[in-house]
């Protein structure tokens, strides 16, 4: 069975680098400073936020996947044509990873991307200790990607719980590889 699930798993992902740079024509240049890119994930972002059209994404977290969210939000603007700004706000803990995002991304999507240094604090919520970024933006988000880094002693990120209540109604939290933060959210 787990032979049948890795190779379903190998023509998804082979079949999302081909629909992500093949069909929807991602530029997606390789960066030896980044993760290999997971392009199962990456393409199902991008259709998360075409399917979505939010108008604010927040990212914690930086890398391809901050390059195919300001795509999308500059396919979506190009597409809609309503005036409405839509922003990606990325928040990074390390300060050199930043720099090299804020290179990686470029002139193009710099209208659509503000990048934010953040460090991790820890706060109580629902009995439990978990880790949320300072320098959070007061804004209201439709789409919410927490990609962190986990923080070493307190591994649940607490980021989504906390913003919740203040969200618009279209509100869609998409967590990547946290599973004890999924299952707190849970």
């Amino acid at each position: 069975m787990n032979k049948l699930k890795n190779l379903i798993r190998k023509i998804y992902c082979l079949f999302s680098k081909f629909m992500l740079l093949n069909v929807h024509k991602v530029n997606l240049q390789i960066n030896d400073y980044f993760f290999p890119p997971d392009y199962c994930d990456l393409y199902n972002l991008y259709c998360l936020a075409m399917k979505r059209e939010p108008n604010v994404i927040l990212e914690v977290g930086s890398g391809y996947s901050t390059l195919v969210f300001a795509e999308a939000l500059d396919r979506i603007s190009n597409k809609k044509n309503d005036g409405e700004e839509r922003i990606h706000y990325c928040l990074e803990q390390d300060e050199k990873y930043l720099r090299i995002i804020k290179d990686y991304i470029g002139q193009k999507f710099s209208q659509y991307v503000r990048f934010i240094k953040t460090d991790l604090v820890i706060k109580e919520v629902a009995n439990q200790k978990v880790s949320i970024c300072s320098n959070f933006p007061d804004v209201k988000i439709n789409l919410f990607y927490e990609d962190r880094t986990d923080h070493k002693e307190f591994p649940i990120a607490g980021d989504a719980i906390i913003i919740e209540n203040i969200m618009p109604d279209n509100f869609t939290i998409s967590v990547d590889g946290m599973r004890r933060t999924v299952d707190f959210y849970i």
